[in-house]
């Protein structure tokens, strides 16, 4: 993340690093477990900065992951949330996604994944979306998915905060957050944690998906776990913001792993073959393909016209 002529990284050993951007210097280095060679704990997710503050997660197999709240520029640890309470249990509730903010009602919002095999019992906030208070860290509300899970299905896409309107009432909005899973994407009040819908919408299990929103629509690229040559092993998918209803379904020629953007009336993706695409987002159709030199696995940046 970059802010205030800084960046910030995350690293495998679950370091956050705070560098200069104009000179590569580093500024501070703070370490947010201290056991975590032995813990195998390291930070996947993208920080988030806002307001002189940092948010990111960390995500563990052998010991306890948690959301952490930085100050961005002393490196101080503002507060801390265990995903783990039990501090007997272990191994589950990682956080491999950024987090998104809320400033208006300042409420920071993450999702977690699953609890790996060997914990024999159910464990409280894995597979969970958690809203925690931006300035203190206290939990407001969280929904949990499952809290044993023996077949992986935990989200793992970055939650996202969005207005939805209504099919037939345009004055009617509500606030909500979402996230995907590799079970399909789930839909909350983002005030009261109250489950609105849930969209699942592939054949044979998702292995990995990308999200996005914008006009009044959640854009979500499932990529199929069966390899059976009469299913879509990959798709894109359009869905109203308010019902989780689809309102079209693009296949892919090939599986997705990386983000997605869409930007003035076009849903950019990229496959793993290596082609770049281009959708209309009222329609789905395919307006045009590019084919990179090498498989496609980064982001997607728009700005002033050109897609990097």
């Amino acid at each position: 993340a970059y802010a205030d002529g800084r960046i910030f990284i995350g690293d495998g050993t679950s370091i956050i690093h705070c560098l200069d951007s104009q000179r590569g210097e580093e500024v501070w280095r703070r370490q947010l477990d201290p056991l975590a060679g032995t813990h195998r704990s390291k930070i996947s997710s993208t920080p988030i900065v806002y307001a002189g503050k940092i948010y990111v997660g960390t995500s563990t197999v052998g010991g306890r992951s948690f959301i952490t709240c930085l100050d961005a520029t002393t490196s101080a640890i503002r507060w801390r949330f265990d995903i783990v309470p039990d501090p007997k249990a272990v191994g589950g509730g990682a956080v491999w996604t950024a987090p998104a903010l809320d400033p208006e009602q300042g409420v920071v919002y993450n999702v977690t994944g699953s609890v790996h095999g060997r914990v024999p019992g159910p464990m409280l906030f894995s597979e969970s979306i958690i809203a925690n208070d931006m300035e203190s860290g206290e939990l407001i509300w969280y929904h949990q998915l499952r809290a044993q899970d023996a077949f992986d299905l935990d989200f793992s896409c970055h939650p996202m905060i969005f207005e939805a309107t209504h099919p037939e009432r345009a004055a009617a909005h509500r606030r909500c957050v979402g996230a995907g899973s590799k079970t399909g994407f789930h839909t909350f009040d983002r005030d009261t944690g109250e489950h609105l819908w849930t969209a699942s919408v592939t054949n044979g299990g998702p292995t990995l998906n990308s999200t996005a929103y914008g006009h009044d629509k959640i854009y979500v690229v499932n990529n199929s776990a069966s390899n059976h040559r009469l299913i879509a092993q990959s798709a894109t998918v359009a869905l109203h913001a308010w019902t989780g209803e689809v309102l079209w379904w693009t296949p892919n020629a090939s599986s997705i792993q990386g983000a997605v953007a869409g930007a003035k009336g076009l849903f950019y993706q990229g496959f793993r073959d290596g082609s770049l695409q281009a959708l209309d987002v009222e329609t789905g159709e395919p307006l045009w393909n590019y084919q990179l030199p090498a498989p496609r696995r980064g982001g997607i940046v728009i700005s002033n016209g050109v897609v990097y």
